[in-house]
């Protein structure tokens, strides 16, 4: 008899777990539901210490995994509806902030990034011809700086850029990708460039399906550039 009750527990959790698992998968759990609201009135104390809020109620997001919380300023007249989400493991780290985002200078944003383009063009072209496109992506606040400030890569920035770069693979190897981008790192890093992380597309032109990407690469400021990095495309 004993025996056999073992086996009845043992089928009870083998039928359970996946239960759970699936109703953590689309629904979340208390546990890191109530880790991400303690993350984010931590957050909000934290960066904008002036104000106050209140949060509303989790939404969990199965697609990425995190907890989305809309926010109100207290005192706000208006009562503008806000956007965070919160996302890790146990609900720990704030991966969107729409205070922030809505707070961007678009239109320097936009200058300075079409400057930077240029600048970065004529720097790596020269060693690496291959080079078809660069475009970076940074992050001001509005009254940051003026509106007629230009690009300079000293500006201090809300994070370091992004960089994206497309090569022409017409007669490129992995080997090759390699060290194109391990000489696009030493040319960054020896001009003073500071930078989150760049991604590299070596694309191929096909007369019947057009541009695509055959090799595809990331880095960042210290990453050491390996071939088994580098992803192929069929």
């Amino acid at each position: 008899m004993r025996k056999r009750k073992w086996w009845y527990i043992l089928l009870i959790i083998i039928i359970t777990l996946p239960v759970l698992f699936i109703a953590n998968a689309f629904n979340g759990n208390p546990v890191s539901k109530q880790i991400a609201k303690i993350t984010l009135n931590n957050y909000l104390e934290e960066e904008y210490p002036e104000d106050e809020f209140h949060v509303g109620k989790p939404f969990y997001n199965f697609k990425d995994s995190g907890y989305n919380f809309e926010v109100k300023q207290i005192g706000d007249a208006t009562q503008k509806v806000h956007d965070f989400t919160v996302t890790g493991i146990l609900g720990t780290e704030v991966t969107y902030d729409s205070i922030y985002y809505a707070n961007l200078d678009q239109i320097l944003i936009r200058n300075l990034e079409s400057e930077a383009n240029m600048e970065l063009q004529q720097l790596i072209k020269k060693e690496i011809p291959e080079m078809k496109e660069v475009e970076v992506m940074i992050e001001v606040l509005k009254g940051t700086y003026p509106s007629d400030t230009t690009w300079d890569k000293d500006l201090k920035l809300e994070k370091p850029m992004y960089i994206h770069i497309i090569l022409n693979a017409e007669d490129l190897t992995k080997e090759s990708v390699v060290e194109k981008a391990k000489s696009i790192q030493q040319l960054l890093n020896e001009n003073g460039y500071e930078y989150d992380r760049v991604s590299i597309n070596a694309n191929l032109n096909d007369t019947q399906y057009g541009s695509y990407v055959k090799y595809g690469l990331g880095f960042e400021r210290d990453s050491k550039i390996r071939e088994r990095d580098v992803e192929e495309f069929e």
